[in-house]
């Protein structure tokens, strides 16, 4: 089965279209309404812990970090599991099955995908990648019921349901360094999700049990069948990362190519010519990109931003910075200027004091360097802190 392309137009969607359509879509053109909406784009990650609040104050002004931590500790309208890439994920609890079901994995084949380095393990042991994330789902089920559990307590709960062979993966340090992979296929299908954190560690509750204590009226998930999921994770990819592909698909979700290949099928889009080759965008949503409203002049996004995970880096940085932005670990934050990347941004805090050191790959004019700081202030808050200073290189 392949996509419906129902369309091939002969539409070319040039860099500064897409880069207009894409801020206004993740909402960093204007702000979005409410926060479930600003969330629900396409999900934002929270690692390093802090770093979805940090994105979603970009998007929602008026938001402050009590208003935040309410939404998804107290109010539950907002939750936060393993989702995209097997990163902790926060979205609207309305949106569950659009940010789960369609990245379970459906086979041999995928199921090792997800496990990752764990696969030499069952591989020596002569176990199948499946069957493992069967036995976890059947285990977290049976150890979170009724129970909140930090990731090395989980750890220690789960080994007596796996191979005594296995037992070192399930010591608590290993299995929160390590082991834990094992889990993130699990969630996907929205069993547990992340309950308040228990100082420096992350703990887990399970999903049904968790919005069932929820106050009044309770967060409901839409009810969506598994094409229905698909079809809406797949539009949402589009509107904010299109025109893109299969390929790119595949690793902004963090899934098996397969898996990425079950999603796209669902997909009614329109074939364009971007960037000298053939990509696809939602049927109907060429025109779309001619009208798109223009980038704001500046703005400034934190690490792991969801803009930052465009597929197609060369549209928004130039590839002689790539290194110093995605890196293994310590990503920058970014300075924007018309949607590309002209600068970084790290926030340091020294007690009660954060600073923002700005850097600029070429140089920031004088109203360039006036609109960091307005975009930047109020950041503090969100830091702990009560003043906010900011240097420039």
């Amino acid at each position: 089965m392949t996509a419906r392309t129902n369309m091939r137009s002969n539409t070319k969607i040039t860099a500064e279209e897409a880069i207009g359509y894409r801020m206004a879509e993740h909402h960093l053109t204007s702000p979005a309404p409410d926060l479930d909406t600003a969330a629900g784009a396409v999900a934002v990650q929270n690692t390093p812990p802090g770093t979805a609040a940090l994105a979603l104050r970009c998007r929602v002004p008026e938001l402050t970090p009590d208003a935040f931590s309410t939404a998804l500790d107290a109010d539950r309208s907002l939750l936060q599991l393993w989702s995209l890439r097997q990163a902790p994920c926060v979205f609207p609890t309305r949106d569950l099955a659009v940010f789960t079901e369609p990245l379970v994995p459906d086979d041999e084949e995928a199921n090792r995908f997800a496990v990752g380095g764990l696969i030499a393990e069952f591989d020596k042991h002569d176990l199948r990648a499946g069957d493992m994330v069967a036995t976890m789902r059947e285990a977290i089920e049976t150890e979170l019921d009724g129970k909140e559990l930090s990731k090395r307590e989980l750890g220690s709960a789960l080994a007596p349901h796996f191979p005594k062979q296995l037992a070192a993966l399930f010591e608590p340090d290993q299995f929160s360094s390590f082991t834990a992979v094992l889990a993130r296929p699990v969630a996907v299908t929205g069993l547990f999700c992340f309950a308040p954190r228990r100082g420096n560690e992350a703990s887990f509750v399970r999903t049904d049990q968790w919005l069932a204590a929820a106050p009044k009226p309770q967060p409901k998930p839409k009810k969506l069948s598994p094409k229905q999921a698909r079809i809406e994770l797949l539009n949402r990819y589009l509107r904010c990362y299109g025109p893109s592909t299969p390929e790119r698909l595949a690793e902004w979700a963090g899934v098996a190519p397969s898996v990425a290949q079950r999603i796209w099928d669902q997909g009614d889009l329109e074939q364009v010519r971007f960037e000298d080759h053939d990509a696809w965008v939602v049927a109907g949503a060429a025109k779309d990109y001619v009208d798109a409203p223009e980038p704001p002049a500046v703005r400034v996004i934190p690490p792991y931003d969801p803009y930052l995970y465009q597929r197609d880096r060369a549209t928004i940085a130039d590839p002689a910075v790539h290194k110093q932005l995605w890196r293994a670990t310590g990503n920058p934050g970014v300075v924007l200027e018309r949607g590309r990347v002209t600068g970084t941004c790290r926030l340091e805090k020294k007690g009660k004091k954060l600073t923002a050191k700005v850097a600029a790959f070429g140089r920031f004019s004088k109203s360039t360097l006036t609109a960091i700081e307005k975009d930047l202030a109020g950041i503090e808050q969100f830091k702990g802190c009560s003043s906010l200073s900011i240097t420039t290189d």
